[in-house]
């Protein structure tokens, strides 16, 4: 996981920096994640919704897996587990595990 050394080190890039880094990346382009809202809301960046392709909410993955409820966030640990047949999320928080399942 993220600890506390590594945002606090000399090496870390600053907040502001990396909000801008990411709000650059950004522009002009379609946002590919899951649950990228709640990145989003981190970084206290906004998206166009027409511009964002969320995996948590895709109704074609739904589908593949058979579920009928539209509603609530599909769980990274089950698409991952389901459609890629790799088991994440078993210990510690990997923030680079959901990116690359993602």
């Amino acid at each position: 996981g993220v600890r506390p050394q590594d945002v606090q080190s000399d090496e870390a890039v600053s907040f502001p920096e990396a909000q801008q880094t990411v709000a650059d990346l950004l522009k002009d382009r379609i946002l590919v994640g899951h649950a990228v809202s709640n990145d989003l809301d981190v970084l206290l960046l906004g998206h166009p919704r027409h511009s964002i392709r969320d995996t948590s909410k895709n109704p074609l993955i739904r589908e593949a897996l058979g579920i009928s409820n539209k509603k609530g966030a599909l769980a990274l640990r089950r698409l991952a587990a389901e459609l890629l047949g790799e088991e994440i999320q078993t210990g510690e928080h990997n923030p680079h595990e959901d990116a690359k399942a993602s």
